[in-house]
């Protein structure tokens, strides 16, 4: 019998919908679920071919994911670090995480990168809008057509700064343009922070893109 998968689609603005979809017309058994807050986007997606629900994307995460066998995949469409604000919940309870600036030395390692108001810092290996349907190919950029800078989660997990610990969650490339992580590397990720004897740098990235968040050391440790 063929395995019908279960992806949960974490934010149903534009690119949450052509993930949506473009996961739907690949695998037309599995079980879609989209999560959404905003009651109009959630309108807009009521006539379409997967499950839809409205809430918090963090607290959805943190309330139903409970195990890193399910569901299949998660696909982050979202403007929030998704694994770094589920790790900080999980936490939440025994340690309280302090935000810290990301370290400069990581802008220089990468084409492009800039810093949102929340201590997250954005890096790419691209200066321009990447195309929606990337193909994300193993060896070159598909747009420039020239070797790719780095391979952006190996780079960020090989990172070497005195005092920290590097942390990555992948994300893997399901269909052009569309990339998720399983369960298991958000539970991985968790388990690697708790273990961490001083600051960490948490990121999730593909091949060319990701972002970090930087905390610690934080209150509660033994």
């Amino acid at each position: 019998m063929e395995h019908r998968p279960t992806i949960w689609i974490i934010g149903g603005g534009k690119f949450g919908l052509l993930s949506a979809r473009a996961l739907r017309r690949h695998w037309p058994v599995a079980e879609l679920i989209v999560v959404e807050i905003d009651p109009q986007a959630c309108q807009n997606l009521k006539d379409e071919a997967f499950q839809v629900v409205a809430g918090d994307a963090v607290d959805f995460l943190c309330e139903q994911l409970n195990g890193p066998d399910h569901p299949d995949w998660i696909v982050p469409v979202v403007p929030v670090h998704l694994a770094y604000q589920w790790i900080k919940r999980r936490l939440a309870d025994h340690l309280s995480i302090r935000p810290l600036a990301v370290p400069e030395a990581v802008d220089a390692l990468v084409v492009s990168a800039y810093r949102s108001g929340d201590e997250t810092l954005v890096v790419s290996n691209a200066d321009f809008a990447c195309p929606d349907h990337c193909p994300e190919p193993a060896a070159v950029c598909s747009y420039t057509k020239k070797p790719r800078p780095c391979i952006m989660h190996a780079t960020l997990s090989a990172l070497e700064l005195p005092g920290w610990t590097p942390v990555v969650v992948r994300s893997h490339q399901l269909l052009p343009g569309v990339g998720g992580y399983r369960p298991a590397a958000l539970f991985a990720a968790l388990a690697a922070v708790e273990k961490a004897a001083g600051p960490v740098l948490l990121a999730s990235a593909c091949c060319c893109h990701g972002v970090i968040n930087a905390f610690g050391p934080w209150a509660g440790r033994p």
